[in-house]
């Protein structure tokens, strides 16, 4: 076996390789908290960045409010990507599946969501992740959650 043989990994093949790490303990409005949320999404950034080469672009907490999530999903991602380059979009926190005419419905649910008010969740629908987040710019994207 020979070692002058290159082996180029993944990260090579991108342009850039960005993870989105959300995570939520401190919920309210009526939601439970949860105990391991910020510290499972940080584990699995430092993961991501010491061993795959990614950036990172982490909200926890409080800043994971209605306003900032939509704000993320709708205007950033979608100005910070293009085609040739991949997303992991991680969330870690409470998610709640409706049933729909055409499947399930997916909502993410901020710090600031409320208790049966469905108004206060972020909607993700499951099978057009992809295209809700980052605009569909990115030809590599997967959603975790």
């Amino acid at each position: 076996m020979t070692d002058d043989l290159a082996v180029h990994g993944p990260p090579s093949r991108f342009g850039r390789s960005l993870a989105v790490m959300i995570g939520i303990d401190a919920y309210r409005g009526g939601i439970s908290p949860l105990r391991s949320a910020v510290a499972d999404a940080r584990a699995v950034a430092e993961a991501l960045r010491r061993d795959h080469g990614f950036e990172i672009r982490c909200l926890f907490d409080d800043d994971t409010g209605l306003p900032q999530l939509l704000a993320l999903l709708r205007d950033e991602l979608p100005m910070m990507l293009g085609p040739s380059d991949r997303l992991l979009f991680y969330f870690a926190g409470h998610g709640v599946a409706l049933g729909g005419e055409t499947g399930p419905a997916g909502y993410l649910l901020p710090v600031s969501a409320r208790h049966s008010d469905l108004a206060s969740a972020a909607p993700i629908a499951s099978a057009s992740a992809s295209s809700v987040i980052a605009g569909g710019q990115s030809n590599h994207c997967a959603p975790l959650a």
